[in-house]
C-alpha cells in the first residue's frame, strides 16, 4: 500500500508540475506546446495595464505569474486574480522571464541577467554581460544559458551565477536558449547553426543557414526548426547537421522572426508576411496559412487542437490546429510581440503598450 500510495503521490505531483509554464516557450525543447488542452471560447479573466511595454513572455508556476516590463520592473501576479504580490526593479526588459526552484531568471536591456527569489522578488544574484539581453534562459543540470548582444552565449552556475563557460558568435544573439539530449543550439547574426555541448561550451558541430535568424530554434527529437530573415523555414537534422527541408511561403514571402509550435504534424509559425503558417513536418509543404492584420513575430501555442496565435495587429487569433480555421478573435488593444504562457486553464499574454491580460476557458 505505501508503495502505491508514493507512486499516486509522484504521480499527482507530475500532473501539477506539467501545468506550469516556466520558460519562453514552454520547455527546455522550446516546443511551444502545453502540456494540456485549452478549449475555446474563452472570457477575460483579468488585465494589468502601465506595464510600459511587455515584450517578453512570462513565466508560470504554482498560479503565479512572473513578468518583465520596460519600465524595469519584474512582478509576480496571482494568476485567477491578477493581484499584484510583489514588485522588482532592475533595468529596462523585454527578455522572457524563465523559472526554476523558487527562483526567477531575467536579463535586461543594460546588459544585466537577475536572480530573483521568487517568493519575495529579493535579488539572489546577479550577472553583467555587458550587452543587452532579449532572449530567455534555459536550463541544464545546475547551469542556466542564456544569449547577449555582446555575440556570446553565456553559461551560469545557477546557484551563485559563476559564468562556466561562454561560446562567441559573430553576431548578437537574439533568441531564447533551447537544449536537448546534452546539447544546446546558437543561431543569430553570423547566419550559421552551432551545435554546442552544454557540459563543456565546445562546439560539436555547425551548419550555414545562408540567412541570419532572431528566432528561437525548436527541438523535437533528432530534428530542429528554425525560420530565418532571408524569409526561408528550415527542419533540420541537426545530430549530423543538414537541412532536411526548407519552406519558403508561396506569394510574397517575409523575414519569420517567430519561433515554431511543434505540434505531432505540423509546424506552426508566424511571419512578416502577416500570416501563420502550418507546414508538414514530414514534406515541408504548407498545410494551411491564415491571415492577420499586421505582422506575426510573436510566437504562436498549440495547447491541444487550438492554436493561440498573436500579432501586431493587436489580436489574439484562436485557431483550429488541423485547418487554419478561425474559432475566435480576442482584441488585446496593442500590439502583441510575445508569446503567450498556458498554465491551469489561463492564457497569460503582453502587449507593447504595457497591458498584461489573462484569458480563462469557459469550459
Amino acid at each position: 500500500m505505501r508503495a502505491l500510495s508514493t507512486m499516486f503521490g509522484l504521480l499527482l505531483f507530475c500532473a501539477f508540475a506539467s501545468a506550469d509554464w516556466p520558460l519562453f516557450r514552454g520547455d527546455p525543447a522550446q516546443s511551444g506546446v502545453a502540456p494540456a488542452a485549452l478549449n475555446p471560447p474563452l472570457k477575460h479573466a483579468w488585465k494589468m495595464a502601465g506595464l510600459e511595454a511587455v515584450e517578453g513572455s512570462v513565466a508560470i508556476a504554482d498560479k503565479k505569474v512572473y513578468v518583465a516590463c520596460g519600465d524595469g520592473s519584474v512582478r509576480r501576479i496571482d494568476l485567477v486574480s491578477g493581484k499584484e504580490e510583489w514588485k522588482s526593479k532592475i533595468g529596462p526588459a523585454k527578455a522572457p522571464v524563465s523559472l526554476r526552484d523558487g527562483v526567477v531568471h531575467v536579463g535586461d536591456i543594460d546588459g544585466k541577467f537577475h536572480a530573483l527569489d521568487a517568493a519575495t522578488g529579493k535579488s539572489r544574484w546577479q550577472f553583467d554581460c555587458g550587452a543587452e539581453i532579449s532572449g530567455g534562459a534555459c536550463y541544464a543540470n545546475n547551469t542556466l544559458l542564456f544569449g547577449a548582444h555582446g555575440d556570446t552565449l553565456h553559461c551560469l552556475d545557477l546557484a551563485t551565477g559563476k559564468e562556466r563557460w561562454n561560446f562567441k558568435t559573430e553576431g548578437p544573439y537574439y533568441g531564447s536558449v533551447a537544449v536537448a539530449a546534452g546539447k544546446t543550439f546558437a543561431a543569430g547574426c553570423d547566419s550559421r547553426l552551432h551545435v554546442i555541448d552544454v557540459a563543456t561550451g565546445k562546439e560539436t558541430a555547425s551548419l550555414d543557414l545562408g540567412s541570419q535568424t532572431g528566432a528561437t530554434v525548436a527541438v523535437a527529437g533528432d530534428t530542429l526548426y528554425l525560420g530565418t530573415m532571408g524569409s526561408e523555414f528550415h527542419a533540420i537534422g541537426w545530430k549530423e547537421p543538414k537541412i532536411s527541408w526548407t519552406y519558403r511561403a508561396a506569394n510574397r514571402p517575409k523575414e519569420f522572426f517567430s519561433s515554431a509550435a511543434i505540434g505531432k504534424e505540423l509546424a506552426v509559425v508566424g511571419s512578416r508576411d502577416n500570416r501563420v503558417h502550418a507546414i508538414d513536418r514530414t514534406t515541408g509543404a504548407a498545410r494551411w496559412t491564415y491571415l492577420t492584420d499586421g505582422r506575426v513575430d510573436a510566437s504562436p501555442v498549440i495547447a491541444g487542437n487550438t492554436v493561440f496565435a498573436p500579432s501586431l495587429d493587436g489580436k489574439l487569433h484562436v485557431l483550429e490546429l488541423a485547418s487554419g480555421k478561425k474559432i475566435e478573435v480576442h482584441d488585446l488593444g496593442g500590439a502583441a510581440s510575445a508569446s503567450p504562457a498556458i498554465s491551469d486553464g489561463y492564457i497569460v499574454i503582453g502587449t507593447t503598450e504595457g497591458v498584461l491580460h489573462a484569458f480563462k476557458t469557459v469550459n
